[in-house]
């Protein structure tokens, strides 16, 4: 989905909220939408422990969670970790965002997989999916797909989509 209203309110809902019941369903979304592409494990962008504590869930696990039982796909979360807490993403800009990641992440576990789908809530930059990808492919997955409920609006496809 395009990361506004209503998908943006169900997220935030989700996410702040607790409102898990959002979760499965834009879990479920999610897993019907890419049962046509292939990965052999999903994995969802891990918390740091300390905003773990803090929410009480990963909206990423739970999101991998409903999705794959769409696709018959195992999920895990004991193999990427979050080692820095860093700076909550929502509030920084496009390269505070990048900086902000700069390995954050790291495999801990060994992985045989040949595809993996790195699960998150929302793609805006970029940042934190591309640090997490880079953590699994220096540990030798050879290729990383995004899955991610909702992609913020490039400023184009606003405009495209507010005319129509």
């Amino acid at each position: 989905f395009i990361y506004q209203a209503p998908i943006r309110d169900w997220i935030s809902q989700f996410k702040y909220q607790r409102a898990l019941h959002w979760g499965r369903w834009l879990g479920t979304a999610l897993g019907q939408t890419v049962q046509a592409q292939t990965a052999e494990l999903i994995i969802p962008v891990p918390l740091h422990a300390t905003r773990l504590c803090q929410r009480g869930f990963n909206q990423a696990a739970e999101l991998a969670h409903w999705a794959s039982r769409q696709v018959q796909i195992p999920w895990r979360t004991d193999i990427l970790q979050r080692i820095h807490q860093g700076m909550e993403q929502q509030r920084l800009s496009r390269r505070e965002r990048q900086r902000n990641m700069h390995r954050q992440f790291r495999v801990v576990k060994p992985i045989t997989a040949q595809c993996v789908a790195l699960q998150d809530d929302v793609v805006t930059t970029g940042a934190t999916v591309r640090a997490a990808a880079h953590a699994l492919r220096q540990a030798g997955v050879p290729r990383v797909v995004v899955w991610a409920v909702a992609r913020t609006p490039k400023p184009d496809t606003a405009f495209i989509q507010h005319r129509e």
